[in-house]
């Protein structure tokens, strides 16, 4: 059972930003939108930013923010925010809320950007992003660069771009490879819709047929890349982290939970493919892209934690894709009908999609809340 904290605590915050995000979406003054924006944004990193030793960073940044010697080896732009925070006398806490507080900030920019169209993707922006960003601890800082690239890549603004992948690399190298692949995608495939007829079966096969060490062959290739930094510690030991010793059985789903999940995806896939094709937006279809790549890339490399860290943050814009497929197919396909004096129902294949989706998160997150037996805040310790 979790600590009673813990439970009352993240069931307030999903409640908060599910409310939240229905408020939100229909404020068009910005005075008053930065009003509820700033009590949401300021709960979550009071929540997640207090919590005490998630995951297998947690411990290892807290005790080299108390003794920088140990963070040398950090990219420059994570140890001039720690240097920063010290001397301004913040101890550790301070600095995992500050570390909140950088990720939720651009990702609430972003979805604000969408306008009616968030309604739904404030709430389904904590079960997408949560697990990661609070344990893999300086990527998922880091990670806050890819909301802000997508919030100059949808306006062309070219030197935000720049900017964006400057501050990413800063803090941790690695965050070049979505950031590629994001580029990749808006350039080549915003106008290419992904269809799900192709995509969902391949990702069942990838689920369900393609060996568990299907990308050890990888590890020679990856060899004798120079990144000059941290990462090539990664490299130039590929077989440890990429090879067949790599494959991490503490990974291995149930079938039960592989079907489930495989559920939760191809349903999102489904819905976000029809959403986009009944009412089409271009700064959504690379992006629907981009996440249906995620999910494939990350089913593929499921096993390897240093490949997951690669598809990870593309998986995070679900909660782009799947907030706009639900906005569209029911709230906007009900006012369409309105408008032609036809009463709304949704149809069965979008409600069985949707069921999917809604018993694979409230499975998930309701023992995430529940049993979960890392729930402690840092005045548990």
């Amino acid at each position: 059972m979790s600590n009673i904290e813990h439970i009352l605590l993240f069931s307030f915050l999903f409640f908060i930003f599910y409310k939240g995000g229905l408020i939100l979406s229909e404020l068009k003054n910005a005075k008053n939108y930065l009003f509820f924006a700033s009590f949401l944004i300021i709960i979550y990193s009071l929540i997640v930013g207090s919590r005490y030793g998630w995951g297998a960073d947690y411990l290892w940044y807290k005790e080299k923010f108390e003794r920088p010697v140990l963070a040398l080896e950090d990219d420059i732009g994570f140890r001039f925010l720690n240097t920063l925070l010290e001397s301004l006398g913040m101890s550790y806490v301070g600095a995992f809320l500050v570390y909140s507080l950088l990720f939720v900030i651009p990702a609430f920019l972003l979805i604000q950007s969408y306008g009616r169209a968030s309604k739904y993707m404030y709430a389904f922006f904590l079960p997408a992003t949560l697990l990661f960003v609070t344990t893999i601890i300086r990527q998922g800082v880091a990670c806050s660069s890819l909301f802000l690239l997508l919030i100059f890549l949808n306006k062309r603004n070219w030197l935000g771009v720049i900017l964006s992948i400057v501050i990413g690399c800063l803090f941790h190298a690695a965050i070049i490879i979505p950031i590629v692949i994001i580029l990749v995608f808006y350039f080549l495939f915003n106008n290419r819709l992904f269809h799900w007829k192709v995509t969902v079966p391949i990702y069942c096969f990838v689920a369900f047929v393609l060996s568990n060490s299907s990308v050890s062959f990888l590890s020679k290739y990856i060899q004798g890349i120079n990144v000059g930094n941290k990462f090539q510690d990664y490299l130039d030991n590929s077989d440890r982290w990429f090879g067949e010793d790599a494959f991490n059985a503490e990974f291995q789903q149930g079938i039960s939970a592989l079907v489930l999940s495989t559920l939760f995806f191809c349903s999102i896939i489904y819905l976000g493919y029809k959403a986009i094709k009944f009412h089409s937006r271009k700064d959504i279809i690379y992006i629907y892209n981009v996440t249906v790549f995620g999910f494939i890339f990350l089913r593929a490399v499921f096993f390897f934690e240093i490949f997951r860290r690669f598809a990870q943050p593309l998986v995070f814009f679900y909660f782009i894709v799947l907030g706009y497929s639900l906005f569209v197919l029911i709230d906007y396909a009900k006012y369409r009908l309105n408008q032609k004096g036809l009463a709304f129902s949704l149809p069965l294949n979008y409600s069985v999609a949707i069921l999917f989706i809604l018993i694979y998160l409230f499975m998930f997150w309701g023992r995430f809340i529940l049993f979960n037996d890392n729930s402690l805040f840092f005045w548990n310790v």
